[in-house]
């Protein structure tokens, strides 16, 4: 475990205190994996304090579901500790002039806190949920066979795309001994027409949000070996169409981070195609697509795959009695 440190912004340089701390937990949720929450630190604003061995993360975002501190991570969850990390909290919550929350805590994590709550009434904590915080988390067999009725429009979908591109499509699986300046460009020319068809499909300027999406998706390339990622190219008579990129979690889950189509193939089935190939490349058994946002088209696409977890994510304000 690593020394003590005051507060500080989340840095690139900070991935080996994440995955020191991380590294006991076999938590399923996004939100858990230091590679991930490095890459969105700037969206969130993120900022990280160990004390007494316990490490704090706080978000200080415009988005209320996101603006607190996330689960307080440390070795042993004894009530002592949890005692402990709840009172640091309150105390931070003073600095950070907000007020004392919880955010993104899984399901798993909030039976942490209610269990110690049953023993311990010095405490309160009033819960809410945002549906569109879930994680979806689908079992990786299932997504690479496509198995069954409810399945049976993917593989329409997919055999529409072969149909019409077989002799001419090709698939890179990239790893992080074979990412070179090649990998890095046919993933950024995705992404470039991705956002022209995006903003042209919704009359929009050029969001805040999307910059920061290309942003982070700009210091995953940076980064690619240092944060061992693991990517899938499609491209179409040697023209880069899609792309699925992301890193595990831990041993059990994977967590799929950017995947996007120029829209001209999405039409045809690439979101498919990638989604089946990506899940066959992988090794671990299941697979995070993270969460909807309350996007309705994206809450739509990620239900139709048939998650066997939708991993429900709670806020909580904390009282001390």
């Amino acid at each position: 475990m690593t020394n003590d440190f005051l507060w500080k912004k989340l840095e690139i340089s900070d991935l080996s205190i994440l995955k020191s701390f991380y590294e006991n937990y076999e938590f399923s949720s996004c939100d858990f994996n230091p590679v991930n929450t490095i890459l969105f630190a700037k969206k969130y604003s993120t900022s990280i304090c160990s004390k007494n061995g316990i490490l704090y993360r706080f978000l200080n975002s415009k988005d209320k579901t996101r603006n607190g501190f996330l689960f307080p991570v440390f070795e042993n969850l004894k009530n002592d500790r949890i005692k402990e990390s709840l009172e640091e909290i309150i105390e931070n919550a003073r600095l950070f002039k907000t007020e004392p929350s919880l955010v993104l805590i899984d399901e798993n994590q909030k039976k942490i806190f209610d269990d110690f709550l049953h023993t311990n009434s010095s405490f309160k904590i009033f819960w809410e949920s945002d549906e569109g915080n879930s994680d979806y988390i689908y079992k990786r067999e299932k997504l690479v066979s496509l198995s069954g009725k409810k399945l049976q429009k993917k593989k329409n979908h997919i055999n529409q795309f072969l149909r019409k591109y077989e002799n001419d499509c090709d698939f890179s699986f990239i790893e992080s001994d074979s990412f070179n300046s090649e990998c890095k460009k046919k993933i950024q020319e995705v992404y470039s027409e991705w956002k022209e068809n995006h903003l042209a499909s919704f009359s929009e300027n050029i969001t805040e949000d999307l910059l920061i999406e290309e942003n982070a998706l700009n210091i995953a390339l940076e980064n690619f070996k240092l944060f061992d990622f693991k990517a899938l190219v499609l491209s179409v008579k040697n023209k880069s169409v899609a792309f699925s990129l992301g890193n595990k979690i831990n041993s059990s889950f994977f967590d799929v981070i950017f995947e996007k189509s120029v829209q001209d193939f999405a039409k045809d089935g690439s979101y498919a195609v990638i989604n089946k190939k990506f899940a066959d490349s992988v090794k671990e058994p299941f697979l995070n697509r993270e969460e909807d946002l309350n996007i309705p088209g994206l809450r739509k696409a990620k239900l139709s795959y048939q998650p066997e977890i939708i991993l429900k994510k709670y806020s909580g304000r904390i009282i001390k009695i």
